[in-house]
């Protein structure tokens, strides 16, 4: 019921921060993209944890959704629902969590398959 979502400025920070919320008992972990050493920070949590699910968030392009399947997430989070993304997130076999903020995206998600929805943003 909880999914923490993590910004790792250094990438030093990525696996002690994870192992701290291990601890703490939540083994599921949401790493934006919003910083240069996201990718990396997902590659080096898996390998330190492979038990625990990490996801990448903010994933904004089909390109994206690529590059985190190669850093070895288990999922992505999307701020958005583009056709385009749906499309390369259900072709590449990657759960993708995409955001929705109106009844069109949410049909649209729903129309490429998507059943698990997150509303953006959700203030």
């Amino acid at each position: 019921p909880v999914l923490p979502v993590i910004v790792i400025d250094e990438l030093s920070q990525a696996v002690p921060l994870a192992q701290a919320l291990s601890a703490g008992g939540i083994h599921v972990f949401e790493v934006t993209l919003r910083t240069a050493c996201a990718l990396e920070a997902i590659q080096e949590i898996k390998a330190a944890m492979p038990d625990c699910i990490t996801g990448a968030g903010t994933v904004t392009s089909p390109d994206q959704i690529d590059e985190v399947l190669k850093a070895g997430a288990d999922f992505a989070v999307s701020p958005g629902a583009t056709p385009a993304l749906l499309k390369a997130a259900s072709q590449q076999k990657l759960s993708l969590i995409p955001g929705v903020s109106t009844p069109s995206d949410v049909i649209q998600a729903i129309e490429h398959g998507y059943e698990l929805l997150k509303l953006f943003p959700a203030e």
